[in-house]
């Protein structure tokens, strides 16, 4: 019986071996070459050695590594995926955790030896966060049993849709006249003007006004109003006062006065209760019965998410008319969202700029509308450029979503040459910049200078600088002298001192001659009595000042400074501010605790005093050993 089951066996293994074009050193995979080992059956049992499981780890001997005759795999499994490269997700209206599943679930991995091995696969992150928007760059790794491996990248985008609030505010203006009547030499009566936006609500505190009549003399007048929202929307509105010659003919409008405000936010669906109103003229008086008020949508059903109008209609006995409108937000008003910009995967509004090596390829621009549609095949540029040529290229990109609701980015691409040197030279100002000097105070500015220097392949090489630009000391003034220096690339750059001329003639910037034009001196003293020289203050409470300031080559520190007052109260100067080791050397005082020592004081020392003359001349604090 058994030699008949082994004879079947080998029957069988034989009929399998010569139907089938499959070669056998890897029995699963076309490539492989012809095992002829595959039918040897040692035991003798009838069944090839290559089915059988030696070891009981229900892993036949062909695919399992730890058989004497195994025959190792070389050739990586292969990814499957649906679905593209780059999944994106709204936090703020999809489920993050579940669509990261799906997303991980989409990819498969197929082996020609071990078959299906998608369980074999290794992600990572193996999780994403649904409290933050972000980029995830996930990894697919997937080995087989002899460790061929491949690996795979996708991308997975947390976002929330950033709105954009396009609207503007607006403006109310009472009466509801382009043109407002007025008789020369009237009292100008001041419109009520309010503004509210959909999202701020009331931005009247926004409202800007140009423009003022002049009642004593006949003309149109324009006076414009803008209001801005949180946005940096605006709105403009003008209107016109015409003062005309005098007349006995009431020209003078009613005023109506609304109760509770020209602008009211209610819940939807929130029933409507007028809050009242007045209407005064200067004639008549008290009209409010003859006001007509026109509620429009608000009486309907509809108060869901709405913006309604009341308006208000009143007219004296000379037939002057007056209009007033109340709006009524129910809910909120969903703003356009335009589309969103995103430049390579960044998202970018308003406009941005990069620099581009020659003959490369730009960024990629897609723009996304506030569906989460792609729509950067509609996206529509404006401008010229040349990957070929270096220069600074401004590029425009607009494009609409099915609403028409239009974005537009502006992009500046420079495109330079990576082996040229492009850096401009370093210019540095000597002295004081801005510099003060007093008129007459010298026959001609004397200018510090600049130096230049370059940095070319690691190599620092000092440039000569050109001065531009004159400062007439004999006339006060700002003036400006400009410095050039220009590389041996051709890259210039250029630097501006600001030299500011005062007239000081009779103050005591002058008499004291301040600012100077060297450092503070070394000084160690305790200065036991003052006075004041100008109108300052008294500084009754200070009793003595003490500095130790030190001024040498290699040593220039302030080791001390500090006020004394007669109340036994010490206070330490240190924190001060101070430029005594340039040219005009200064102190500024904040928050010293005495109420009058602030601001700015020029400081020099005449014989045996220390002089501190405030910044503009007014006074001088003048210090006595």
């Amino acid at each position: 019986m058994n030699s008949i089951i082994r004879i079947v066996s080998l029957l069988i293994l034989g009929l399998f071996v010569l139907c089938t074009k499959v070669d056998f050193n890897n029995p699963l995979d076309p490539s492989g070459a012809y095992d002829p080992d595959m039918a040897r059956d040692e035991d003798g049992n009838g069944v090839a050695d290559y089915f059988e499981d030696d070891d009981g780890d229900k892993v036949i001997n062909g695919k399992d590594p730890d058989w004497k005759n195994y025959i190792k795999d070389t050739v990586p499994p292969k990814f499957s995926m649906k679905g593209g490269d780059e999944v994106k997700v709204n936090r703020s209206t999809e489920d993050v955790l579940k669509k990261y599943t799906e997303f991980k679930n989409q990819v498969k991995a197929e082996d020609a030896k071990d078959g299906d091995v998608t369980n074999r696969i290794t992600i990572y992150p193996p999780e994403v966060s649904t409290l933050v928007d972000e980029i995830y760059s996930v990894i697919f790794i997937v080995t087989d049993i002899d460790n061929n491996a491949d690996t795979i990248q996708r991308t997975f985008i947390v976002y929330t849709p950033v709105e954009i609030d396009t609207v503007g505010p607006r403006i109310f203006i009472s009466p509801q006249l382009d043109t407002i009547p007025y008789n020369l030499g009237d009292s100008y009566n001041e419109p009520t003007v309010s503004a509210f936006d959909v999202v701020d609500g009331d931005v009247t505190s926004s409202i800007k006004k140009t423009g003022a009549p002049n009642m004593d003399k006949v003309g149109v007048y324009p006076i414009e109003y803008t209001a801005t929202d949180s946005s940096g929307n605006s709105t403009k509105k003008t209107i016109y006062i015409n003062v005309s010659p005098e007349t006995s003919e009431d020209r003078i409008y009613p005023v109506i006065t609304l109760i509770g405000g020209d602008t009211i936010k209610l819940e939807n669906g929130a029933a409507w209760v007028e809050p009242g109103y007045t209407a005064s003229d200067n004639k008549d008086g008290d009209i409010t019965s003859k006001v007509s008020v026109d509620s429009g949508s608000i009486t309907g059903s509809n108060r869901t998410n709405i913006l309604c109008k009341v308006m208000y209609h009143v007219t004296d006995n000379a037939k002057n008319s007056a209009s007033a409108s109340r709006f009524v937000l129910f809910g909120t008003i969903e703003v356009d969202i335009p589309p969103s910009f995103y430049l390579d995967g960044k998202l970018i509004s308003g406009e941005t700029s990069y620099s581009l090596n020659l003959k490369s390829r730009t960024k990629t621009i897609t723009a996304i509308d506030k569906d989460d549609k792609d729509i950067s095949s509609d996206i529509k540029r404006s401008g010229d450029f040349d990957s070929a040529k270096t220069g600074s290229y401004v590029l425009t990109y607009s494009v609409k979503d099915k609403n028409f609701v239009e974005a537009t980015l502006k992009v500046t691409i420079t495109v330079v040459d990576p082996n040229k040197d492009t850096t401009k030279p370093v210019i540095k100002i000597k002295g004081n910049n801005p510099d003060t000097v007093n008129v007459d105070s010298e026959k001609e500015y004397a200018d510090a200078g600049a130096t230049a220097t370059d940095v070319v392949n690691g190599r620092k090489d000092t440039l000569d600088v050109t001065a531009e630009g004159t400062v007439n000391l004999k006339v006060a003034g700002t003036y400006k002298i400009t410095y050039t220096a220009v590389d041996g690339a051709g890259n210039e750059a250029t630097a501006v001192r600001t030299v500011v001329a005062r007239d000081v003639s009779g103050n005591l910037l002058l008499k004291y001659g301040v600012p100077g034009k060297a450092p503070l001196a070394t000084v160690n003293q305790e200065y036991t009595s003052f006075s004041i020289d100008g109108d300052g203050p008294a500084f009754s409470d200070i009793k003595s000042m003490s500095i130790d300031w030190s001024y040498t080559e290699y040593y220039k520190n302030l080791n001390s400074f500090s006020i004394n007052t007669k109340s036994n109260q010490y206070i330490n100067l240190m924190t001060s501010t101070n430029t005594f080791k340039s040219a005009s050397p200064l102190v500024t005082f904040t928050g010293t605790g005495l109420a009058d020592l602030k601001g700015t004081f020029w400081v020099t020392v005449i014989d045996d005093e220390m002089i501190w003359v405030e910044e503009n001349g007014e006074y001088a604090i003048v210090w006595k050993q």
